[in-house]
């Protein structure tokens, strides 16, 4: 699909699917091999915070499930300043959220240092599970 544009499934439009910078995508439109995705949804449920260490190293990583009207996916974070959000209870379930410059890794949606997550002004009553 590089460089060619797509019809949407959810609503008919048609967009350059290589570059996502600007748009804000569905749930369903996802797909794994996807850079610089930007997703509003509301969070379903969150897990707890988990502790690793790797080559010597401590690190943290957070998920939780994400949904719109479209369908639901797991975000995992990995930058601690997201976590942190997580642990401070700033975002937590029912939330609704904006995310930018995510990635998608199988059928995951991972953030990064480069990516934002943010509490959004938007509603979202109704969601697929």
């Amino acid at each position: 699909m590089c460089g060619k544009l797509a019809t949407s499934i959810i609503d008919g439009s048609t967009r350059n699917l290589a570059s996502f910078d600007n748009v804000d995508l569905k749930v369903s439109e996802l797909m794994a091999g996807m850079k610089k995705v930007n997703l509003v949804g509301k969070i379903l449920n969150a897990f707890p915070v988990r502790e690793y260490v790797r080559n010597g190293k401590p690190g943290k990583v957070a998920s939780f499930i994400l949904a719109d009207a479209t369908g639901s996916v797991r975000v995992v974070l990995w930058d601690l300043n997201h976590i942190a959000l997580i642990e401070k209870k700033d975002i937590f379930e029912d939330d609704v959220v904006e995310i930018k410059n995510a990635a998608m890794r199988e059928s995951e949606l991972h953030l990064s240092g480069f990516s934002e997550l943010k509490k959004s002004k938007q509603v979202i009553d109704n969601v697929k599970r």
